[in-house]
């Protein structure tokens, strides 16, 4: 699977206060969530991660609706 981040992680760029950075977003959205913050977007909440419970709670639910069962119903 791929990933969109710095060729050496956040702390390879001298610019980008890495330990800022790391405290205020999961590793796997830390480059895309700078970004957007230094165009001057806000980027808040809380985000689903690889084998996270955000991530597992999705997937349930996605295979809950491809069986007919979609307790949303």
């Amino acid at each position: 699977m791929g990933g969109f981040t710095y060729p050496f992680g956040v702390g390879g760029a001298p610019e980008i206060d890495a330990q800022a950075l790391s405290a205020r977003h999961p590793r796997e959205y830390a480059a895309l969530a700078y970004l957007l913050e230094t165009a001057g977007h806000p980027v808040t909440g809380t985000y689903p991660t690889r084998f996270g419970d955000q991530e597992a709670a999705i997937l349930e639910a996605g295979n809950a609706w491809l069986a007919g069962t979609d307790a949303r119903r």
